[in-house]
C-alpha cells in the first residue's frame, strides 16, 4: 500500500512539473511573440517579403509584384538594424550578398523578374552601408563590417567626381553621371567611413559644408546639384519626400533646418493634414493625397528636432491610414483596401518611424 502511495505522489510530481515547464513555454513563446512583431511588420513579412528576401514593390498579383528594389531592402535592414534583430538582419544580409551586389561592390537599384539592373542609386548604398556597419559592431559580426568596407570603396571609386558625389553609376557602360539628388547624401555612411579611414576627415569636412551651404528658395531646398556647372536646381513643384529628406541629413550632420520644419508646423496644424507636393511658390498643395512615407519621414525629422509632442502628433494621423480591423488579411499594412493596392515603401518608412517612437518611449 505504501509502494503504490509512492509511486502515485511521484506520479503526481512528474505531471505537475511537466504542466509547469509546458505553460512556462508557451508563456515564453507568446511573449516572444507579442513583442518581437509589430502589426506592420507582420503585414510586410507575410505579404511583401519575398521566398529570396527581397521585398516586392507591390502585391504579387499587382504589375510590381515582382520588382525588388534596392530602396526596399535598404530600408528593411536600417528597420531591423534599429529594431536590434540578428536573425531577420542575417537574412536580408545573405539577400543583398546573393541578388542585389554587384562585381564592383554597388548594389543595383532594381531586379524586375530576376534581371537585375545595370545600376546603382547611392542613396540606397548608403543607407545599405550605414546599417551594416551599425549592425556589425553591434554585434561584432566581421562579414558585415568588411562588406560595408568594401562597398564604401565602391562608392567612393564610382560614385564621386572630385569632391562630388552623383546618383548613379552604370557598371555595364562604365558611366557615371554628373547630377547629385541632394536627398541622397546620408550622413551616417560618411561618418562610419571616416572612422574607418575610408574617407578623410578633410573630405567629411567637404561633404558638411556643402550641406550647410544648400540655398533655401522660399523655405524649399533645391531638388539636385549640377555637379559639372555647380548649379543648384529646384523644383517648381516640390515633392515633400524628397524635403524631408534632406532636412533629415542636414539635421544629422548637426546642422538646423528652422525654416521648413517651422513651415512643416505650421501646414500640418492647419488641418492636421500633410500632403504629397506643394506649389514651390505659392506652398499651396498641389495635390489631393495623403501618403503614409510623408507622415513616416515628417515624424523621423521631428524626433531629429526632439519634438515628441509633433512626432506623436504626426503619428495619430499616420495610423489613420493603416489597416486596423484585426479580422482583415492586411491587418497593419497600410493599404488602399479597395483597390487592393500598396507599396513597400507606404510600409517599410512607417515601420521605421513606429520603431524609433517605440525605442524612444513616445508609444508603446
Amino acid at each position: 500500500m505504501n509502494r503504490l502511495l509512492t509511486l502515485f505522489i511521484v506520479g503526481m510530481i512528474i505531471v505537475g512539473a511537466s504542466m509547469v515547464i509546458l505553460y512556462v513555454g508557451k508563456g515564453t513563446n507568446h511573449s516572444q511573440t507579442e513583442t518581437s512583431t509589430t502589426p506592420t511588420e507582420q503585414f510586410v513579412l507575410q505579404h511583401l517579403l519575398r521566398q529570396n528576401g527581397a521585398i516586392r514593390t507591390n502585391f504579387k498579383d499587382k504589375d510590381e509584384g515582382q520588382i525588388a528594389l534596392s530602396e526596399s531592402i535598404g530600408l528593411w535592414m536600417e528597420y531591423l538594424a534599429e529594431k536590434e534583430d540578428a536573425k531577420l538582419f542575417k537574412e536580408a544580409f545573405h539577400t543583398i550578398q546573393d541578388h542585389f551586389l554587384s562585381k564592383d561592390k554597388l548594389i543595383v537599384w532594381k531586379i524586375d523578374n530576376g534581371e537585375r539592373a545595370h545600376t546603382n542609386a547611392l542613396i540606397d548604398d548608403l543607407r545599405i552601408i550605414e546599417a551594416l556597419f551599425r549592425e556589425g559592431e553591434r554585434t561584432n559580426h566581421k562579414k558585415y563590417i568588411s562588406t560595408a568596407k568594401a562597398m564604401s570603396k565602391g562608392i567612393l571609386k564610382y560614385n564621386r567626381q572630385g569632391d562630388d558625389f552623383v546618383d548613379f553609376y552604370d557598371h555595364e557602360y562604365k558611366y557615371a553621371n554628373d547630377e547629385l539628388t541632394l536627398s541622397y547624401l546620408i550622413p551616417g555612411a560618411f561618418h562610419y567611413m571616416e572612422k574607418y579611414q575610408l574617407l578623410s576627415t578633410e573630405s567629411l569636412k567637404t561633404i558638411r559644408t556643402f550641406m550647410a551651404e544648400i540655398p533655401l528658395n522660399n523655405d524649399f531646398y533645391p531638388k539636385y546639384y549640377q555637379v559639372n556647372e555647380q548649379i543648384f536646381h529646384y523644383d517648381d513643384i516640390v515633392n515633400l519626400i524628397d524635403q524631408l529628406y534632406i532636412a533629415i541629413h542636414i539635421e544629422r550632420f548637426g546642422l538646423t533646418t528652422d525654416e521648413l520644419y517651422e513651415w512643416l508646423k505650421a501646414e500640418f496644424y492647419k488641418d492636421h493634414l500633410l500632403y504629397g507636393r506643394y506649389d514651390g511658390k505659392t506652398k499651396e498643395r498641389s495635390v489631393d493625397y495623403e501618403a503614409a512615407a510623408v507622415y513616416a519621414l515628417a515624424i523621423i525629422y521631428s524626433l531629429e528636432k526632439k519634438d515628441h509632442t509633433f512626432a506623436k502628433d504626426l503619428y495619430e494621423q499616420m495610423i489613420t491610414m493603416k489597416v486596423t480591423d484585426s479580422d482583415s488579411i492586411y491587418f497593419g499594412g497600410y493599404v488602399d483596401v479597395p483597390n487592393v493596392s500598396t507599396h513597400s515603401f507606404d510600409n517599410l518608412l512607417p515601420l521605421l518611424a513606429e520603431r524609433k517612437l517605440m525605442n524612444e518611449q513616445i508609444i508603446n
